[in-house]
């Protein structure tokens, strides 16, 4: 009897909190975060992520884009929308999102090989071509 409470009280330790759906409202989880202290000392998240991969000569080279490819790539790439959310998103067709993607993605590849040579972030044996 002893073992068979103990097994009943840990599964239900385990197990999530119940809550009455009309007590959680819509932005329940946001307004949590926000509401929290440490949370707000330290900014917002995607700022917060940007800043620590984006040097200095990405965002430079990202700024560089024309605008239409900047604003393709940075939908697809940094915000991770699919190509029919970014065609709603810029109002184009598909296959412009698809275009400008590709389009994009090589101008940002040429302005980064020099940084990608000083940093090192190319494979071995790719030092000069493939520009």
């Amino acid at each position: 009897m002893m073992n068979a409470y103990v097994d009943a009280y840990r599964r239900a330790d385990r197990e999530p909190e119940v809550v009455d759906q009309e007590d959680v409202e819509e932005q329940y989880l946001y307004s949590r975060v926000r509401a929290s202290e440490e949370l707000r000392r330290q900014g917002n998240p995607e700022e917060v992520v940007l800043q620590a991969i984006m040097d200095a000569d990405v965002e430079a080279a990202l700024a560089s884009l024309p605008d239409a490819f900047r604003a393709a790539v940075i939908l697809a790439d940094l915000e991770g929308f699919t190509y029919k959310e970014i065609a709603r998103i810029l109002d184009v067709p598909l296959g412009t999102v698809m275009s400008r993607l590709f389009r994009g993605r090589r101008l940002l590849q040429r302005a980064l090989w020099e940084y990608a040579l000083r940093t090192r972030q190319l494979p071995p044996g790719e030092g000069g071509e493939g520009r």
